[in-house]
């Protein structure tokens, strides 16, 4: 048991396919994956009988909280006569790291494939948001685009 509101009842035996658990007098709730339900044992011990393969996991209370606002985060450009995106976050805040690996692994190949074609080269631009304006990000984008790219503290400034 975990304080007052939390039982976790690991498997010890490696290989077991079922767990002797036993639940003290308060209203339990068992979850398995996405589905849960009120345990109908208490104050008795019970069989887990179901293939094992996470943590049984038993709260007496549960609450749902948002954090923030809801909100989606998108990444589009817009290069030559196409749009590359768009690319949603899975996360909900964007880092220097996040936006990095987003350029490195998703646009700077898609921008390589459009110079390959046109024989263009590109002018990269971005705003100069937090996550733009990371050291990583900014010497990624000057090893990239040399002298070519317009952003905060970059080669060509950003408008004002």
């Amino acid at each position: 048991m975990w304080g007052q509101c939390l039982l976790i009842s690991p498997v010890l035996t490696p290989g077991a396919k079922s767990l002797r658990m036993y639940l003290p007098d308060v209203e339990w709730w068992h979850f398995k994956g996405t589905e849960s339900h009120l345990e109908q044992v208490r104050k008795d011990y019970f069989d887990e009988h179901e293939i094992i393969e996470d943590i049984p996991l038993h709260p007496t209370e549960t609450h749902q909280y948002v954090r923030g606002s809801p909100k989606v985060n998108v990444w589009c450009g817009l290069l030559h006569d196409r749009v590359v995106g768009p690319f949603f976050f899975t996360e909900t805040s964007i880092t220097g790291n996040i936006y990095q690996d987003l350029l490195e692994i998703y646009i700077f190949p898609q921008i390589n494939d459009l110079e390959d074609v046109t024989g263009n080269s590109t002018v990269f631009m971005q705003d100069g948001a937090t996550p733009q304006f990371s050291l990583s990000v900014r010497e990624a984008l000057n090893e990239r685009f040399p002298n070519s790219w317009i952003g905060r503290d970059g080669p060509i400034p950003w408008p004002a």
